[in-house]
């Protein structure tokens, strides 16, 4: 699990706009995050919206792309499966954490998941396909 600080940017990003506002004054966000790998410079171009303690380059938008290093798709069950798969990783505390700060982390990821909805259907809304 990672805080996520929101950057000044995120506030009217289309994607993470909705989360950065969730966040409130304290502008972080709890998300699950399991990996190896990390972000460690920003594409040429790139808008960088969020980072973390952990990670600098939480989140990041180029051009209509996004690319986030925490998982808002990601539920108890699956965190724990990832971290079952890492012997350095204490999975009993990653467990903990994520129990603790359930409520916050389903509200945020489902506020990711509906602005992306709502991004697709505005895209899809607007597309003229050739004729």
């Amino acid at each position: 699990m990672v805080d996520v600080r929101w950057r000044p940017e995120a506030a009217d990003d289309a994607l993470l706009g909705p989360v950065a506002a969730l966040a409130g004054p304290a502008r972080t966000s709890p998300q699950p995050s399991m990996h190896a790998d990390a972000v460690v410079d920003l594409p040429r171009g790139a808008v960088w919206l969020a980072s973390s303690s952990m990670y600098p380059f939480q989140a990041f938008r180029i051009g209509s792309a996004w690319g986030v290093q925490f998982h808002p798709e990601a539920t108890a069950e699956t965190l724990r499966a990832w971290a079952d798969q890492h012997p350095e990783v204490d999975a009993d505390a990653v467990a903990a954490q994520m129990a603790d700060r359930a409520a916050e982390v389903e509200t945020t990821g489902r506020a990711v998941a509906e602005a992306f909805t709502h991004l697709v259907a505005s895209r899809a809304a607007t597309r003229r396909v050739p004729v």
